[in-house]
């Protein structure tokens, strides 16, 4: 049950604090683990009540079909519900412009393609038909859209950003969100956007990837942070951490951006997920991250 068909009601929101105050440590973390499908089974998902699984680009059931992947991912809801706190699994796709692991899926342009037509309208039907086969799927999380501003052509993800201009991947990124989260009458389709990578990541020193991002505070806000005020603003349901240093702090440990800057200034009240072993690339636990 929810009040915009993203955010939690009230109601939910007791509901989880009752489970939270039912809950182990090792539950809790479990719960917020989102664990790639290639070493995650359904007796895992029991044992631990692990909360989500993923399939990163090109991991795929052993039936690569709409079938196989909505017989996997109803798997894991079965064995969700059969552990102990009984908490509904979520499983996502690492597909920015369809779910093209999927054999049969519509494979569309990347979104520097995308941003190139300027048709929003097109844009918009994309995001519609991805969730559509995406739900055909099992599948209820997709890891789109990309709302970097790339700077740099020597970035080597330049081809994931709709462009160069703050206008366009702001745009761009609310019609992906909106397409993918809602119906064109406004109803939820049950599948959340994940808008990426938070914060800078196509505007790090000569392109780098997963470098430092350059400028001064004025120039991150100005340029990086406005997309992400959009996407936002049009109810994003997640949002992932980008592997960037800003300012001398990795941005999956940088409290400032994550939580003064995304959570409390933009008022962002989603999942805050990481990149992929976003934490372990630093050396650290995933519980690392938590304090951010």
């Amino acid at each position: 049950s929810t009040a915009s068909g993203i955010f939690p009601t009230q109601a939910c929101l007791d509901r989880a604090n009752t489970l939270l105050g039912q809950m182990t440590a090792d539950e809790k973390y479990a719960q917020m683990l989102q664990m790639e499908r290639a070493a995650l089974t359904p007796q895992l998902v029991t044992q631990y009540g692990v909360g989500s699984g993923f399939s990163q680009g090109g991991s795929a059931p052993a039936s690569n079909s709409p079938t196989g992947w909505a017989d996997m991912a109803d798997g894991y809801r079965a064995a969700a519900l059969a552990s102990r706190m009984k908490i509904p699994f979520i499983y996502g796709a690492d597909e920015v412009h369809g779910i093209g692991t999927v054999k049969g899926a519509v494979v569309f342009p990347h979104n520097v393609g995308l941003g190139a037509t300027r048709d929003v309208a097109l844009v918009g039907q994309i995001a519609s038909l991805s969730a559509s086969e995406a739900l055909g799927c099992g599948v209820d999380f997709l890891f789109s859209p990309v709302v970097a501003v790339a700077l740099n052509e020597r970035w080597g993800r330049t081809y994931e950003a709709f462009g160069e201009t703050t206008d366009l991947a702001s745009t761009m990124g609310v019609v992906m969100t909106k397409g993918i989260q809602f119906t064109p009458t406004g109803a939820v389709t049950g599948i959340l956007a994940s808008a990426k990578h938070y914060v800078g990541d196509g505007g790090t020193a000569n392109g780098a990837n997963n470098g430092v991002v350059t400028g001064d505070e004025t120039k991150l806000r100005a340029i990086h942070l406005e997309p992400y005020r959009a996407v936002v603003a049009a109810r994003v349901g997640s949002i992932m951490a980008s592997y960037n240093t800003w300012q001398g702090t990795k941005m999956h440990i940088n409290k400032t951006m994550l939580t003064d800057v995304l959570k409390g200034e933009l008022g962002f009240g989603g999942f805050v997920v990481s990149d992929f072993n976003g934490c372990f690339q630093l050396g650290m636990a995933n519980q690392a991250g938590l304090g951010a």
